[in-house]
């Protein structure tokens, strides 16, 4: 929490994403060598993160307007409509959610942590970007739409900011380059997805 001082650290719980990859916009690294280009594919605009405290309620309406872009067809097959950009998931040790499409929006997401049912007033520590922290996507306009009020950029929850390392002039706080350094430091990745959600 205090830049440089890693004794007051919190471990974030969660992580919100999207996919970042919609239609012919695949964003998909080939096995082989990574360039620091690869990078850029994936992070097109200067993006960092903050580490912020979300109640419950506020996870699960988040992920109730994820839901909102899941459509069911007739056959019973699903899409999402839109495409993927704006289509965010929430992962984290111990967290698991279901997204139901049969039902309907606002009762659509249950969601669970470390096997126990979250109660509203539950406090996650949560990572996520800027862009979505300052309102971009359309998330936080459909929390307070949805009687869950929520503050773009509120500095009373924010635990940490890579804006601190930017700052610095290291340009080490923006997603990109945290990612290139991680597999500066790894020498070789070999990703695994382990899916928390259905």
């Amino acid at each position: 929490n205090t830049p440089d001082d890693p004794t007051d650290d919190v471990k974030p719980m969660l992580s919100i994403t999207a996919p970042l990859t919609s239609g012919s916009a695949e964003n998909i690294i080939p096995e082989g060598d990574i360039v620091l280009g690869d990078m850029f594919k994936l992070y097109r605009y200067e993006n960092w993160f903050y580490q912020i405290t979300m109640s419950g309620k506020e996870v699960d309406t988040w992920l109730e307007y994820s839901a909102s872009k899941v459509v069911l067809n007739e056959d019973g097959s699903v899409y999402i409509q839109g495409g993927l950009t704006y289509y965010d998931v929430i992962t984290g040790e111990g967290f698991y959610y279901e997204i139901d499409p049969s039902k309907e929006v606002g009762d659509r997401v249950t969601i669970s942590y470390n096997g126990e049912a979250v109660a509203d007033d539950f406090v996650f520590t949560v990572v996520v970007n800027n862009y979505r922290y300052n309102g971009g996507g359309n998330y936080v306009k459909y929390l307070n739409d949805n009687g869950v009020p929520f503050i773009a950029n509120d500095p009373d929850r924010i635990i940490y900011s890579t804006q601190y390392d930017m700052i610095q002039g290291e340009d080490n706080g923006q997603a990109r380059n945290m990612l290139a350094n991680y597999i500066r430091e790894k020498g070789t990745i070999d990703p695994e997805i382990t899916s928390t959600w259905e």
